[in-house]
């Protein structure tokens, strides 16, 4: 039985297969910035927020969009609030759509290793469209580290939040759809993410 999910992406394959995909232009990308994380109890937690930029052609307004996000299953885990269906946070311009109650669907779906998310702006008010000129705050993912994997450590790591492949069934495309029911690539650059270990007074003193 198809979830709510796997029927969004098999519209959008529709419309990927209707239109075509425009391989040139225009192009988008997804991003994060690196950050550091202190670690507390053994454990660390943090937020990416993930960005949408238009980074080639004329500027287009944007209906939805769709991306896969993976990380290393041996370390982290993305944190699902509440419960239920698995549903990103939506950040900036998203919030404002449909006079303030956001996009009328967004779903995702977590794996050990990633995340999918899929937003479709308005299933019928065409007015509905976001352009990305500018880098624009979309979606916001929660993370932390699992159990008891930073204990023995004694050198800060860092871990990397690349674009996924192979999430969902059907795999999730990382693209932008645009105009008249096409849809343009995109691609979701990778984020490093640094966890400072907490030093013990002994090695501090060894520092």
């Amino acid at each position: 039985m198809f979830s709510r999910f796997s029927i969004f992406f098999v519209m959008l394959f529709c419309v990927i297969s209707i239109s075509g995909v425009q391989a040139q232009d225009p192009t988008f990308s997804f991003t994060a910035a690196d950050q550091s994380v202190a670690a507390a109890g053994g454990s660390a937690s943090f937020s990416l927020d993930f960005n949408l930029i238009q980074t080639s052609g004329l500027i287009e307004e944007t209906r939805g969009f769709s991306f896969s996000c993976a990380h290393d299953p041996a370390l982290l885990a993305v944190v699902q609030t509440g419960t239920g269906t698995f549903e990103p946070e939506t950040l900036g311009p998203l919030n404002s759509l449909n006079g303030g109650t956001g996009p009328d669907f967004i779903q995702g779906e977590i794996f050990p290793n990633g995340f999918t998310c899929g937003v479709i702006y308005a299933f019928v008010n065409v007015s509905q469209t976001i352009s990305y000129d500018v880098p624009q705050p979309v979606i916001r993912a929660n993370y932390e580290t699992l159990p008891g994997v930073l204990d023995g450590l004694t050198e800060d790591l860092t871990t990397q939040i690349t674009q996924g492949s192979g999430l969902g069934s059907p795999e999730t495309a990382t693209v932008v759809v645009i105009g008249a029911g096409s849809s343009a690539p995109a691609t979701l650059e990778t984020s490093n993410v640094t966890i400072l270990l907490e030093r013990s007074e002994e090695h501090t003193s060894e520092l």
